[in-house]
């Protein structure tokens, strides 16, 4: 979350450029939420718990070995 809320304030981070020089499978979950948070744009009047809690139940859980795999080669080829 910190990488996208750079990105978004103009720190002129490009988090999946980050995620791809420092990734070794640590950032799993980074990924799926980078992607999460860029498919599912928060409002500006809604509050984040609830939007936090709703963007958690459309994540692949279960799946999250092979939304990771599918992501590296969307975003890291």
């Amino acid at each position: 979350m910190g990488l996208l809320i750079s990105q978004r304030i103009g720190l002129g981070i490009d988090p999946w450029a980050y995620l791809q020089k420092r990734d070794g499978g640590s950032h799993v979950l980074s990924v799926i939420l980078l992607d999460s948070f860029d498919r599912c744009p928060k409002s500006p009047d809604q509050a984040f718990q609830p939007y936090f809690k709703d963007l958690v139940k459309q994540m692949p859980i279960g799946t999250l070995d092979k939304e990771y795999e599918r992501l590296l080669g969307c975003h890291f080829s």
